[in-house]
């Protein structure tokens, strides 16, 4: 038995993680950076090329979120890796080291397995200088998000194809296409083919240009566990879809039945711009349907300003819209152990159980990675 995965179906596998964090001397920039080793407990020699300290004290929690009715850039919290250096045992390895803002990959294994074959399942940097103690270093940790989300951009007026746009605006912010998730991307892109003129003022940021090309479109975009940027299309699985997981009651360790997603709508209204340049002008088309609301008064109205060019690409948008949120939505919240570090934002999963006569696909709007409890949990949108 060698692979991770044969090793995560059985619950007596003992987890170990690993941190590699790659250091530069700040009296030497131009030299290689030094990788540290780290785990959260001893493995043996023969399964590792390098020795990993045994020395995680805790690991962080990381929560991704799809915000699904704002969309846009999705909302990421972050957590610390703290590292036990009692009797000065690591001094030599910290000291004098840059840690701000160094790579730092976490790969989720087991006893018995190989290093080589551990999952990788969070690619980052340090987010600020990490905090000593005479016993234990704490790194706060964070992914591509911060510096991506502050790049500045200079006064211009964007237009052309959606995903043209996009990457140009990717990358000016040094996110070429082998910095992004390649199925995800030609997927969005095959999917999201609209005309868009948008006018860009001068330092504004990268991150506020994106939610106002995108959130209107419902559209998302971060970073996944891999580092990679993603960018998708929400809304309700495809019948046909693909599921990147199957979860049943063995897998379950936490299940909350489904609700009521927060949001109906019995009105939707998109505005466009029906001219461009020196004087821009704006329409909208809508659609509504009162019977909706006399059934729900607390449906709402939707309003979405678009930075598209067409009449008919804007009553593409409110039709989307009015698949997602114009039917009763439901959303539930699963919980289970580290099977589910292959899920990311915007996955399709597929629920059975039995108890409740349940077998539905689900998109992933949030995912919650517990590494010091071995679990992951969902919440889930269909």
């Amino acid at each position: 038995m060698s692979t991770w995965q044969e090793y995560a179906q059985r619950p007596s596998s003992i987890k170990i993680y690993v941190a590699e964090i790659s250091v530069a001397d700040p009296d030497n920039p131009t030299a290689d950076r030094e990788t540290l080793y780290f785990s959260s407990d001893a493995i043996s020699p023969e399964l590792t090329d390098v020795y990993h300290e045994p020395c995680i004290k805790s690991l962080p929690t990381f929560a991704r979120s799809l915000q699904a009715i704002s969309l846009g850039g999705t909302s990421a919290t972050y957590g610390t890796l703290t590292v036990l250096i009692g009797d000065g045992h690591l001094d030599s390895k910290i000291a004098g080291r840059l840690f701000a803002g160094a790579p730092v990959v976490i790969k989720s294994g087991f006893d018995g397995l190989p290093v080589a074959n551990f999952k990788e399942i969070f690619t980052g940097h340090i987010s600020a200088s990490p905090k000593w103690t005479d016993t234990q270093l704490s790194i706060p940790l964070a992914d591509g998000v911060g510096k991506f989300l502050d790049h500045k951009l200079t006064e211009q007026n964007l237009s052309g194809a959606l995903p043209t746009v996009i990457n140009t605006l990717l990358t000016s912010a040094d996110i070429p296409a082998d910095k992004r998730d390649s199925a995800m991307w030609d997927a969005w892109s095959a999917a999201n083919t609209f005309s868009v003129w948008l006018p860009i003022s001068a330092n504004q940021t990268l991150a506020s240009a994106l939610d106002l090309l995108l959130a209107p479109l419902g559209c998302w975009y971060g970073f996944g566990r891999d580092g990679l940027f993603r960018i998708g299309t929400f809304g309700a699985p495809a019948a046909d879809a693909t599921p990147v997981a199957e979860l049943t009651d063995i897998e379950l360790t936490k299940f909350s039945g489904e609700r009521n997603h927060g949001n109906h709508a019995w009105k939707v209204v998109v505005s466009y711009y029906s001219t461009t340049g020196d004087n821009p002008d704006t329409s909208e088309v809508s659609w509504e349907d009162s019977a909706i609301k006399e059934l729900n008064p607390a449906a709402v109205e939707m309003s979405k300003t678009t930075a598209l060019t067409s009449s008919t690409q804007a009553n593409s948008i409110r039709d989307r819209w009015k698949d997602i949120f114009a039917a009763r939505r439901l959303v539930a919240d699963f919980t289970a152990k580290v099977q589910l570090f292959g899920v990311q934002l915007g996955d399709v999963v597929r629920v059975t159980r039995d108890r409740f006569d349940l077998n539905s696909l689900y998109i992933a709007q949030k995912v919650t990675d517990n590494m010091n409890g071995d679990s992951v949990s969902l919440e889930l949108f269909r």
